[in-house]
């Protein structure tokens, strides 16, 4: 920029717009999605129809998001804004399983654009035993079974950063709705709990894809540790009594309920080798995927609207269909 008698003579027009202006830039508009004449979901421009419903031969019900989280969701208060904004975190104190996977902070090292959740290596889940170890803090399952009568200050205590009052809303939700936290909560009052051992089962192949779970449905408590001796097959997973971890297979329909509580508060099963559509045919992980990430009318489900969540939800099951592939 030159300089004469010691000013500095500055540009008198705006670079951005005048090359706007005088480049002509042309102006590039994708298509008006439309809409599947089968499911309604919106596809958009080179989308074909069997990225939603493969032509009608996919369909599920969607369960809607509990009151008390829609609130969360619509709060325009610092408190709402705050949820939205960290609800990964949200998430991780009130999950049941731990995640393992290296997540990439140096895309957002600037702090500027759009939140992305870019991860590296193979997502996997962890559940654990009922207590922590000795002299550790209770984490995941175990905030649920293990010195309840403090169950809130133990999630603070993994996020002190939180707002406490989103914790104790979101934790009374899943206390009220959530099959697992109610059969885990029946385990904890046990006075034999160290002679128990907790299967949490796959619900039967022929139980329909939008119904609810219920509490006899995900989980069994054995006493006396015996269940070695018993035959539970492929379908059932084990919750050992000793503090080492086990690997949630990612073909198990709990893989998602038990790592997102707050997108499926009513412990929605997830897809499984299992899953079958309304007309009774298998339907494979990535059919299953498409359907539910669509966007349909009138769909109240939370799924969609979870922001940063739903960018780590997105993600680990697009790791576990190319496991499955």
């Amino acid at each position: 920029m030159p300089v004469e008698s010691g000013h500095v003579f500055r540009a008198k027009h705006n670079i951005a717009r005048n090359f706007k202006n005088n480049m002509m830039m042309a102006k590039s508009r994708l298509p008006h999605p439309f809409t599947c004449r089968h499911c309604n979901a919106r596809l958009f421009h080179h989308e074909s129809r069997d990225m939603c419903c493969n032509g009608g031969n996919v369909s599920f019900s969607r369960v809607d998001a509990s009151i008390e989280l829609q609130q969360l969701f619509l709060d325009g208060s610092s408190e709402g804004k705050h949820f939205r904004q960290h609800i990964r975190s949200y998430n991780h104190v009130l999950s049941f399983t731990s995640i393992g996977i290296h997540v990439d902070e140096n895309i957002l090292a600037s702090g500027r654009g759009i939140y992305i959740f870019r991860a590296q290596g193979t997502f996997y889940h962890n559940i654990g035993g009922f207590y922590p170890n000795e002299g550790v803090r209770p984490r995941f399952l175990q905030l649920y079974i293990y010195d309840t009568d403090n169950e809130l200050h133990n999630r603070m205590q993994e996020n002190p950063q939180l707002h406490q009052n989103v914790v104790h809303k979101l934790q009374k939700m899943l206390h009220q709705f959530n099959p697992f936290v109610i059969r885990f909560k029946q385990l904890s009052i046990l006075p034999n709990i160290s002679e128990c051992s907790l299967i949490l089962k796959e619900l039967p192949s022929n139980h329909h894809q939008y119904n609810l779970p219920t509490v006899e449905q995900v989980a069994a408590i054995i006493v006396g540790c015996d269940a070695d001796s018993m035959d539970y097959g492929r379908d059932i997973n084990v919750i050992r009594c000793d503090g080492n971890l086990k690997k949630v297979q990612e073909t198990k329909g709990y893989y998602d309920p038990l790592q997102y509580p707050v997108l499926f508060p009513f412990g929605t099963h997830g897809w499984d080798i299992n899953t079958i559509n309304c007309n009774g045919r298998r339907v494979s992980c990535r059919a299953y995927y498409n359907y539910m990430l669509k966007v349909h009318p009138n769909d109240q489900s939370m799924l969609l609207n979870a922001g940063r969540l739903l960018q780590q939800y997105v993600v680990d099951n697009y790791v576990k269909l190319n496991q499955g592939d």
